[in-house]
């Protein structure tokens, strides 16, 4: 409120001084007019008036008048004077108009003017005289064009500086457009036709000209309507009247190659087929027109809602931090709850609830599908954690980057971007991983590695699959047994995600990770088939908790076991497939529960 205040203040305070300007610059160039010269300036500023108030509405919504090229007919042929008493008449008339917006209409008429001044004073400065007819050998009449145009920017400019609180630079910017450069080129063509015809013509010339202007001018915004009609239809929700999901995607995508911060909310409604079936699709209708209009009046002007599927919205935050963003999905979510909808009798706790997943650009990625997929992500974790709640996406390679980031030569792009393949390829690989990293970090923990050697040993752990990316993913959620080409393709990825790793960190611990945790210590594993200690020591580690968290999880080929199974297993293989030392630590472990708790099946 206050930084609108201010802005108010400011821009009044630059048009009362302009306003000022404006009437000691009529003050003093006054000059009584003749009556000749009152005719026309009436006939002029009565067509002025017309084509200010009925102006060309252009494809972006900016308003095109034909306003100026009469101001510099007016300025040329009849000088100053009857360019201030038209200028005035635009103001007054349109005051009386629209007394609400007095304060643009004094501005506007007052730019007009200055526009104007600047330009006859450029024009009489090269030699231009009113007397002289207008010639394309003499620049006389294009400089006063030019010099108007240039004002006229400034001007404006400066205006929309003060207003919208931008910097100058940013304010002129919209001006230098090409559609907006294209219109300035159009008024000084019909400036020139004007000038040509009220020297040759007289006013009958001008009158027919206006005549046919208008006419285009009528027509253009009939079919401007239509255009705006189908436009609005191409982004906007025919249910909710909230933009879609192109439009959804055209703005995020603008922002991200802006690279303006923004935070992203993706909202689901909670039981909705249960809405649906028991009140009918018309009602689920209603409810999603009705919910979306709480969200745009509770987001106001902090951000824009879309309706991105089905029962799901999303709402784009610009400038919005994190924590910011995650308090204010909270705040909606619980106002949607405590709001009384029809039906909510039916459904689960009485109430109309929605689930949230937050994510942010820059912040968590710099790729704008992966912002989307990470919200997503979140969202589905609100789900499964009970809905009517807000998540916001968690990774753990998030948390290693402030210390991958001081590691020479890593590239923390790429290393997010290694993960979010892995999660689109497989999210049942990707959420192993991260859980192999909870528990490799307990046994790591228990065991003692050097503090040096911990990041790299997290990074491994959350990447020890990342060769599962080149894996046919029909290979991967195969139901039951693999054949034997199916299975040789598959013993390629510790040695495929080795090479992927070494393209953006170069570790031999990563390396080695990576490369052998499915190396056996009876020496049957692969890819090298080394044995014992031969094995890495932390690869030797990895291997036990990796399939610790293998056996205990649902897949396509096989049936998950209990936690006790599995620490059967561990121990019935310790020697032969695993490290026996690693193997029965980890088992005592998770007997004592440190580990167990970590892990939320699949």
């Amino acid at each position: 409120m206050k930084s609108r205040s201010r802005s108010t203040w400011l821009t009044d305070a630059y048009s009362s001084i302009l306003l000022i300007f404006f009437l000691w610059l009529w003050h003093s160039q006054y000059s009584p007019l003749t009556l000749g010269i009152w005719r026309s300036t009436f006939v002029l500023g009565g067509l002025a008036l017309i084509f200010d108030a009925f102006d060309i509405v252009l494809p972006s919504g900016e308003g095109l008048t034909l306003t100026s090229a009469l101001l510099v007919a007016e300025g040329t042929t009849l000088g100053m004077n009857s360019v201030f008493v038209t200028v005035t008449l635009i103001g007054v008339f349109n005051i009386l108009r629209t007394p609400r917006h007095w304060k643009i209409h004094i501005f506007n008429a007052v730019q007009f003017g200055l526009s104007s001044y600047v330009g006859f004073e450029a024009f009489t400065a090269i030699g231009g005289k009113l007397s002289k007819p207008f010639n394309f050998s003499h620049p006389y009449t294009l400089v006063f064009i030019a010099s108007y145009f240039v004002a006229n920017i400034l001007l404006v400019s400066m205006y929309r500086m003060l207003r919208e609180r931008v910097s100058f630079s940013q304010s002129i910017q919209g001006f230098v457009e090409l559609e907006v450069l294209l219109s300035y080129f159009m008024m000084m063509g019909f400036g020139v036709v004007t000038i040509v015809l009220l020297q040759h013509t007289g006013l009958a010339g001008v009158l027919f000209l206006s005549l046919v202007l208008g006419s285009l001018a009528s027509v253009f915004r009939h079919y401007f309507s239509i255009y705006s009609h189908f436009k609005t239809l191409s982004i906007k929700d025919e249910v909710t009247n909230t933009y879609n999901h192109r439009e959804f995607q055209t703005q995020m995508s603008g922002l991200v190659e802006q690279g303006q911060p923004f935070s992203l909310l993706l909202l689901d409604v909670d039981f909705f087929k249960t809405y649906n079936d028991t009140l009918g699709h018309p009602q689920g209708d209603r409810l999603l027109k009705t919910l979306s209009d709480k969200m745009v009046t509770f987001i106001g002007d902090k951000g824009t809602v879309f309706r991105y599927g089905g029962e799901e919205f999303a709402v784009i935050l610009p400038n919005a931090i994190l924590s910011g963003a995650v308090k204010l999905a909270q705040e909606l979510c619980d106002s949607i709850a405590d709001t009384a909808f029809i039906g909510t009798e039916c459904m689960p706790g009485k109430h109309i609830t929605v689930s949230t997943g937050v994510s942010s650009f820059p912040y968590m990625t710099k790729n704008r599908n992966h912002v989307i997929a990470y919200a997503d992500e979140a969202l589905y974790k609100a789900k499964n954690l009970g809905r009517n709640r807000v998540e916001l996406y968690k990774s753990d390679l998030l948390s290693l980057v402030p210390e991958l980031a001081e590691i020479e030569g890593v590239n923390v792009e790429e290393m997010q971007e290694l993960v979010a393949n892995l999660r689109d390829v497989d999210h049942y690989t990707y959420r192993h991983s991260e859980r192999v990293l909870q528990y490799a970090i307990a046994l790591a923990s228990q065991v003692g590695i050097p503090e040096e050697d911990w990041v790299y040993f997290k990074c491994a752990a959350l990447l020890h699959d990342i060769g599962k990316c080149q894996i046919p993913r029909y290979i991967l959620t195969k139901p039951g047994r693999v054949n034997d080409e199916e299975w040789e393709q598959i013993k390629v990825h510790p040695v495929t995600g080795e090479e992927m790793v070494a393209q953006v960190l170069d570790n031999e611990i990563i390396h080695q990770m990576i490369r052998h945790h499915h190396e056996r210590y009876d020496g049957r594993g692969y890819p090298d088939g080394i044995d014992g200690t031969d094995i890495p020591y932390y690869a030797r580690l990895l291997t036990v908790v990796d399939s610790f968290d293998a056996m205990t999880s649902s897949r396509p080929y096989q049936a998950k076991r209990s936690v006790q199974e599995a620490i059967k297993e561990l121990r019935d293989c310790a020697g032969t497939q695993f490290d026996p030392d690693l193997a029965e630590k980890f088992a005592e472990i998770v007997l004592d529960l440190k580990v167990h708790s970590l892990h939320v099946g699949a």
